[in-house]
This record gives C-alpha cells, structure tokens and sequence, in this order.
C-alpha cells in the first residue's frame, strides 16, 4: 500500500522546487537517510526492517538552523509535495517537520527552521552548499 501510495517519491520523480513555488506555497524536505532506508524496506520487506520514524534533525546544525540549501544538489535531503508529506506523516513519526514556502521579495523562498548563517550566504552566492572540512556553520567549524 505504501508503495502504490508514495510512488513517485520512491522513484525520485516529479520532484517540487523552491524555484517554482508561488507565494504562500508550501513544499516539505525529507532526509534522504529516511528515504534510502524505506526503499530498502520496499524492496525486501521481508528481510529489511520497517523504519519508523523520520529523522530531519540531521539536517539542522545545533542551533536548529537548516543546514542544506533547498533545491541545491545537495544528497542529503530530497523534497516532497504536501499531498506527499501528509501521507508521510500518517505512517511514520516525524522528529522535525522542515518546510519551504514560496515567498514574495529578495528571498525566493522562505524556509522553516530557517537557513543557518553560512547557506544563507551560501545561498545569496549562489555557491550551494558548503560540503569541506573548512566550512562553518552558524560560525562554527565542522
């Protein structure tokens, strides 16, 4: 049942995009470590344990600003329509719920927890995401 349900987001298709959201609407970021241990879960179920709950906390620094830039390439979260989410949350816990709306202004979107110091500049370079052991992350070195 879940797979005919969500099958779109099991197969990465169809995926939203902060760019193309209109003010007031609202996508949602899921941790790609959730998604990778479901499809394994989809494709053995017999063999794989169900995970139950999803983790967002590991795209948050520790001030519980976002760490990831969304709609950058970055491989650590995967973003899903709200249709999606709501039947998301209904078959699994869920420790931070992190979304993204579309905004009118400077910003194109407007996330929530909001962006950590270092993707917001990041993200006004138009650099993506800092992924070397030299960045900082809410004035911290990681």
């Amino acid at each position: 049942m879940e797979k005919q349900r969500l099958s779109e987001l099991l197969q990465e298709r169809n995926r939203p995009s902060p760019s193309n959201l209109a003010p007031g609407e609202t996508i949602y970021l899921l941790s790609r470590e959730f998604l990778n241990l479901w499809k394994r879960f989809i494709r053995c179920p017999t063999t794989k344990a169900r995970p139950h709950s999803i983790v967002n906390a590991v795209l948050l620094c520790p001030h519980q600003k976002l760490l990831c830039v969304p709609g950058s390439d970055d491989e650590r979260l995967l973003l899903v329509w709200p249709s999606e989410w709501e039947l998301i949350k209904e078959m699994f816990s869920v420790d931070v719920p992190i979304k993204v709306s579309g905004h009118e202004g400077p910003e194109a979107f407007l996330a929530e927890p909001d962006l950590s110091d270092a993707e917001r500049r990041l993200l006004v370079l138009g650099t993506g995401i800092a992924q070397d052991e030299n960045s900082t992350v809410c004035g911290h070195h990681f």
